[in-house]
């Protein structure tokens, strides 16, 4: 049973996600720092947005019961009626609102959940990338001497990328498409950018076991 590292376990992730890094560090390897997308923040810094929509959710739902019930209970009730026409243009168009505002929460949570399953890793020996599809977990590292190159893009709020490299794909149709894969979208990019080039500069590739 491997030591637990308090980087590490001061990330929110699932205990299957961390458990999964434990397999991938080597007995020789300690992490050094730690981190995720900033996405794993998009519903705390975005809380206001949702209670907005959960709040048109309701009141949509609310209006469209009125109408429903407005309509049911009316007497003399004709399509041939201005009122109970409008009536009904407003409860069909209330129906698609209320979908759209839970879509919209909804999306939240899922970018939410996907940012949670991604964790980046500087260890002693090599800079790593665990992610989770699905069902299955995936990892993609860099030695030292692969991180000589790396590129920082960093934002005015000192968030920004990392970028190792790209990865080169085919459409199928003859067109080629070039991806940017490394620490993506962290906070104090420029501190993290300082520990890989400590790594490239230090480290020895035959360190890694």
């Amino acid at each position: 049973m491997k030591k637990k590292n308090w980087i590490l376990e001061k990330l929110p992730i699932s205990d299957r996600m961390r458990t999964e890094i434990y397999k991938e560090i080597g007995r020789e390897e300690f992490i050094r720092w730690a981190g995720q997308p900033m996405g794993i923040y998009f519903i705390e810094n975005n809380i206001k947005y949702i209670l907005v929509g959960i709040t048109l959710i309701i009141m949509g739902v609310y209006i469209s019961l009125f109408i429903g019930y407005a309509l049911l209970t009316w007497r003399d009730f004709s399509f041939l009626d201005i009122s109970i026409i409008l009536l009904v243009i407003f409860l069909l168009l209330m129906i698609p609102f209320c979908f759209f505002c839970g879509f919209w929460v909804l999306s939240f949570a899922i970018k939410n959940w996907k940012k949670r399953e991604i964790v980046y890793l500087i260890t002693n020996q090599r800079a790593i990338r665990i992610w989770r599809d699905i069902m299955y977990f995936s990892a993609r590292s860099r030695l030292p001497s692969q991180l000589k190159d790396i590129s920082l893009r960093e934002r005015k709020d000192g968030s920004g990328d990392i970028v190792f490299g790209y990865d080169e794909w085919d459409d199928g149709y003859g067109y080629t498409f070039y991806t940017e894969w490394g620490f993506m979208k962290i906070l104090n990019v420029r501190e993290v950018e300082k520990m890989l080039r400590h790594l490239a500069q230090n480290g020895n590739d035959d360190t890694y076991n």
